[in-house]
């Protein structure tokens, strides 16, 4: 009796599968190559009209290993023999080594990198404290006073790195913190083309313009970046027959008359001073002193 029932189970089980693969029929096949009726093509351009242009596509060059050693020249000048409107040449590799060497005794950078690597810069890069600890190295090499990067100055003295007094302008390092120089957030205000304590944007104004890439160029100094004989004339200039001339202190300056303005001279002086300074700290070839 227990057999009968359990093979009747297994029957009508067996039945009711049956029933359910039948009803679910397989669909028909459908080649992914079969065409396609496509509706709304636009129609070809007529040759009489628009802008046809013949090119190539994929050409090699010399450069490439793949190629039969012609040179880009001779490629471009062939195919406008044969009136081709374009080339583009595919797989070339050209090797070039960047001279990249960092201070010291390499290349300048500019008050862009000078103002963010600092460690009361407002980026977020966390990048490291260069330009304090190129102020503490200021603070090091030089006599107290000054005790700093020195830009404004009455005189000259010996130039860098301690000019002579009086002192108008000093931006503080710290032999004992490096890492933390006290006169960071000034000499970022200044390398931003601001007043110093403030930071009131002064961009427009041939002295902090000037002042700026001064700051920079001193720091790489200090970093020990190259220097040449037009870019301590400058500096020198900067800091004493501007600067100091004028007695700026980082937030303003005066004339004889107690006005904050250069003579036309002067401003022409300080713009010429402000070019070159800049293309020394932008590693520019030729440069001249003002």
């Amino acid at each position: 009796m227990r057999l009968a029932t359990v093979l009747t189970s297994a029957l009508m089980l067996g039945l009711a599968c049956t029933q359910a693969i039948s009803a679910q029929a397989p669909t028909a096949h459908v080649s992914p190559w079969a065409p396609v009726e496509l509706n709304n093509i636009p129609p070809v351009a007529p040759l009489d009209n628009g802008l046809w242009l013949k090119g190539d596509l994929h050409v090699h060059s010399a450069h490439s290993k793949e190629s039969s050693n012609n040179p880009v020249s001779r490629i471009i000048g062939y195919s406008k023999s044969i009136g081709m409107d374009f080339v583009a040449a595919a797989g070339q590799t050209t090797t070039f080594t960047v001279g990249n060497t960092p201070p010291p005794g390499g290349r300048a950078l500019t008050i862009g990198f000078w103002k963010n690597w600092a460690s009361c810069a407002s980026s977020s890069g966390k990048q490291k404290p260069m330009l304090d600890q190129a102020l503490a190295k200021a603070t090091q090499a030089t006599t107290n006073p000054p005790g700093g990067l020195v830009y404004s100055a009455q005189n000259a003295g010996g130039g860098l790195p301690n000019f002579a007094a009086a002192y108008y302008g000093v931006l503080k390092g710290s032999t004992a913190t490096p890492n933390v120089a006290p006169d960071c957030k000034a000499a970022v205000n200044l390398l931003n083309k601001s007043t110093a304590t403030s930071a009131k944007k002064m961009s427009s104004d041939p002295v902090f313009n000037m002042t700026a890439q001064l700051v920079a160029a001193e720091l790489n100094y200090y970093a020990g970046a190259g220097m040449n004989a037009p870019t301590l004339s400058n500096i020198t200039k900067a800091v004493v027959l501007i600067n100091g001339k004028y007695q700026f202190n980082g937030d303003t300056y005066k004339d004889a008359s107690n006005q904050m303005k250069l003579s036309a001279a002067d401003t022409t002086l300080a713009n010429c001073l402000a070019t070159q300074l800049d293309n020394y700290n932008n590693d520019r070839p030729n440069i001249t002193a003002c």
